[in-house]
């Protein structure tokens, strides 16, 4: 189930959206220190998938996982933060079969509504669907992290490309993520 590996733009993986992903191992910060995921990524389908996740593998739905995906929650598109038992899902048009920077950055001990959302450098602010605001983040130590889909299932499959993958050990502020924006577009 391994993905396909193109050189293009500098190297990306594409997901077929049914069966194939990738295990990284380590995990990613865990319980409640701060983080932030930045991803390039491309789709034309509007169905709830995964770009990457990890975190508890039994779905407890206590806070205890570290799940960023496009149209994750109330089934609308757009770009979500789930912890298990919180999630929001913010309103963006992520199926149009073009690259997008998205990246999730969560301050220490962070409940789900404070975990910051970007698409393309830009904070989201219009909330689509949400689910558990009093849910804090408490991402256990169980499975590392997985690109392409669930971490801890066979479910939410990405189906589109995904680029370059960043976890970083630290909330990173609006001015770092537009950075990381302009640094990359032109490779995509």
């Amino acid at each position: 189930g391994s993905p396909t590996f193109s050189t293009s733009n500098g190297g990306f993986f594409t997901f077929n959206g049914s069966s194939q992903y990738f295990n990284n191992g380590p995990m990613g910060p865990t319980g409640g220190s701060a983080r932030t995921v930045n991803a390039w990524a491309k789709t034309s389908s509007s169905a709830a998938q995964m770009i990457l996740a990890y975190g508890n593998n039994t779905g407890n739905y206590t806070g205890d996982t570290f799940r960023c995906m496009l149209n994750g929650y109330g089934g609308s598109e757009g770009v979500t933060i789930d912890v298990s038992a919180g999630a929001y899902n913010y309103g963006a048009t992520t199926s149009d079969g073009k690259w997008h920077m998205y990246t999730w950055s969560a301050g220490t001990n962070a409940y789900v509504p404070n975990i910051k959302v970007y698409m393309d450098g830009v904070l989201l602010s219009s909330v689509a669907s949400s689910t558990g605001a009093g849910t804090q983040m408490n991402t256990w130590a169980g499975v590392g992290i997985h690109v392409g889909r669930r971490h801890w299932d066979s479910e939410n499959f990405f189906n589109g490309s995904i680029g370059p993958i960043a976890v970083y050990n630290t909330n990173l502020s609006d001015d770092e993520v537009a950075t990381l924006y302009k640094v990359y577009t032109g490779r995509f």
